[in-house]
């Protein structure tokens, strides 16, 4: 019994040691696919692979699997035995620390900051990114990387991968470190990447030793142009998926293998214009607007590593090897320069018209590098047949002249002629070209593209779609060659116009009183729009009530300018009152107030008198003038009513006088009557003579009476 317990102690501890290894033991044969759903058994190959990844079965048939092409399961995680724990909470705080740490691990110097990849090791490998070493990734044998832009070097430290997918990244080249898994490595997914070419080892059996004596490839949606070799299922042949490239060997039949994407252009085909003699191998094709056509998905761009280059299949009958020879219509390929002549999926055809020269006998001189690549303008010379020509050798920047093809100097005969110099390219560091893409305003609407090359190197920017404008022209080269200058290209679009609601900046006084006129703006939806304050006469401005600025929308906007009126002490108005000879006949009423204030004036009644007319404005406004309003009267007639010639109380003697002249007397005061216009001063003597009358009466009266006495 005793012997019993020490035996069961001894294996208890044993089993502690070997978990680790027996659970990596585990991991590592769901992963590899012999025994579980990765696995293939009767010839049929599993379909539960990560992102449409596809594990050939190593049987001769080797058919490939079908692959669930849903976008959503494409971008879902690793089947049930490829899933490497990926939901775990605990990987996920892991990857958060690693993220947060400040220094840089051993991992991430050993992988050149890889991020994507160090990512996907600390999954694998369930460990924290400081913790990782050289031996953990030694024991890894599937890899799962999302959104790569490379490959580290280092890949070779994996060295008992079995399978590795590399998926919906930027990923253009394969590195050497990954040729040292040739005898572990039997799975490689590229899918979603950037790939134009690929090395032809990836494409040999002989060399991937793995188990599967082969490797199976995944390379659906890259842009692969390169000469890959025709794989139809056949047995020793490599198995690939191939979808969405431009790949001229593929399987008709697979589903995963087809269809192919198409180079063509954007919008139809382009027709250019050349002249008899036009060399086409020596110029490069514009490449505006070409694109690759991919089955539902339309146009796609091409990635920035494709090159293109014209192809003569010699059926144009106006074009001779690459050499447009007769005016007339025809047509060339334009190809990418790195599929075969014959590949359909990676060339197109172009329109061309060939004209015919305005002077016959030309001779082009062309400036070209050691790849027939032209450097420089060409240089025509004309002549009459039997003159004598001569063509120069060009100093041209980062390049050394190396030969000419052709006679340099000769006569001009009925044909054009052609003189090559030719020159090595000087390697150069050249200025960047920066494509920027503006509106007419000049606003940036996208990221700039930067292009870096060596002087004399050729570039090309492209035309972007961009939503919400339309391309309207290229401001620079659209395409040319790096200088030690640095240059920009500019695409201009124009906003997609869309009329937006009237924008109304109104000005009133602080009683909503209009002081001017409206001002409306108008714009497109989007546009800014901006208003202005005014300047007034006898206002300030207040505030303003509404959006001064802003962009047009939809609806009308109105914007309201609120000034207070200026309080300015104006000309006084002063009222006078004259008879027809402009003589004051009553006082002055003079008025006061402000500039712009209202003023009123009043016609008086005054008495002898009778209004007649008014001279200026009665009514009106005070400005920084005074103002003088007259109202004119006319005097009015007074008869005055005769008195009585009552002289009984007056003695004889007075009443004749003493001359005894009464009637004379008599006649005299009847004959005395007020003028017109002398009214005030006949009552006033009227009055006078009344009381010296009446003095005299009395005086002879008494005087009588004391001679009587």
């Amino acid at each position: 019994m005793k012997t019993m317990k020490t035996a069961f102690a001894l294996c208890t501890i044993l089993l502690g040691f070997l978990s680790p290894t027996i659970e990596g033991i585990a991991e590592t044969t769901q992963l590899s696919g012999t025994t579980n759903g990765i696995g293939v058994e009767n010839g049929q190959a599993s379909e539960d692979i990560t992102q449409g990844s596809n594990v050939i079965d190593s049987k001769s048939t080797r058919s490939v699997g079908y692959i669930d092409e849903n976008p959503k399961e494409e971008s879902s995680n690793v089947s049930n035995e490829t899933n490497l724990a990926l939901t775990n909470p605990v990987h996920e705080n892991q990857n958060k620390t690693t993220k947060a740490l400040n220094e840089k691990s051993w991992l991430a110097t050993e992988l050149d900051e890889n991020q994507a990849f160090i990512d996907a090791t600390v999954v694998a490998v369930n460990k924290t990114e400081s913790e990782i070493q050289k031996s953990d990734l030694e024991l890894i044998k599937n890899l799962v990387v999302t959104g790569a832009s490379s490959i580290p070097e280092k890949i070779s430290d994996y060295i008992t991968l079995e399978s590795l997918y590399v998926s919906d990244g930027t990923v253009s080249s394969i590195p050497d470190g990954l040729y040292s898994l040739n005898k572990t490595l039997t799975n490689l997914g590229l899918r979603n990447n950037h790939f134009i070419v690929l090395p032809e080892k990836l494409f040999d059996d002989s060399f991937w030793i793995g188990k599967s004596n082969g490797l199976t490839l995944l390379l659906d949606n890259n842009q692969i142009v390169s000469d890959v070799p025709n794989n139809t299922g056949s047995a020793g042949m490599l198995d690939f998926n191939s979808r969405n490239n431009m790949l001229e060997y593929f399987n008709k039949t697979d589903y995963h293998n087809n269809p192919q994407g198409q180079l063509m252009y954007q919008g139809g085909t382009p027709t250019i214009n050349v002249p008899v003699g036009y060399d086409f191998k020596a110029n490069t094709p514009d490449t505006t607007n070409l694109s690759l056509y991919v089955t539902n998905a339309g146009y796609q761009p091409l990635f920035p590593g494709h090159e293109f280059v014209y192809y003569d299949d010699g059926s144009s009958s106006v074009i001779q090897n690459g050499v447009a020879t007769h005016s007339g219509s025809g047509k060339i390929w334009v190809k990418s320069k790195f599929s075969t002549l014959t590949n359909p999926f990676a060339r197109t055809q172009i329109k061309v018209n060939v004209e015919t020269p305005a002077v016959i006998g030309d001779v082009t001189a062309k400036y070209v590098d050691t790849d027939g690549k032209k450097i420089s303008d060409d240089v025509v010379k004309s002549g009459n047949v039997g003159d004598a020509y001569t063509t120069e050798q060009k100093t041209i920047a980062g390049y050394t002249f190396k030969e000419v093809q052709g006679s340099a100097t000769g006569t001009f005969t009925d044909q054009a002629q052609t003189v090559t110099y030719v020159y090595t390219k000087d390697l150069i560091a050249g200025g960047d070209v920066t494509a920027k893409y503006v509106d007419t305003d000049g606003k940036k609407i996208s990221d700039d593209v930067v292009k870096s090359g060596n002087v004399g190197d050729a570039y090309t920017t492209e035309q972007k779609t961009i939503a919400g404008y339309t391309f309207k022209e290229v401001q620079g080269s659209a395409t040319g060659t790096f200088t030690d200058k640095v240059q920009t290209v500019t695409y201009v679009y124009t906003k997609d116009l869309i009329a937006g609601g009237d924008v109304t900046a109104k000005y009133v006084d602080t009683d909503g009183k209009k002081i001017s006129d409206d001002v409306v703006k108008s714009g497109n939806v989007g546009d800014a729009y901006t208003t202005e304050q005014k300047t007034i006469a006898g206002y300030t401005f207040k505030e303003v009530q509404g959006s001064a600025t802003g962009t047009f929308t939809d609806k009308v906007q109105t914007v309201t300018y609120v000034y207070t009126k200026d309080l300015i002490a104006g000309g006084d108005v002063t009222a006078k009152y004259v008879d027809t000879d402009g003589k004051k006949i009553s006082d002055d009423v003079v008025k006061s107030g402000n500039v712009g204030d209202a003023y009123t004036t009043e016609q008086k009644t005054i008495a002898g008198y009778t209004f007649k007319e008014v001279q200026g404005s009665a009514t009106g406004t005070f400005t920084d003038k005074v103002q003088t309003v007259t109202y004119v009267y006319t005097k009015n007639n007074v008869t005055p009513s005769p008195k009585p010639d009552d002289y009984s109380d007056i003695p004889e003697s007075i009443k004749n006088n003493s001359n005894g002249n009464k009637n004379e007397s008599t006649s005299e005061n009847k004959n005395i009557l007020p003028q017109t216009g002398d009214n005030e001063g006949l009552s006033m003597i009227g009055m006078i003579s009344g009381l010296f009358l009446i003095f005299g009466t009395i005086v002879v009266i008494l005087f009588k009476r004391k001679r009587q006495d």
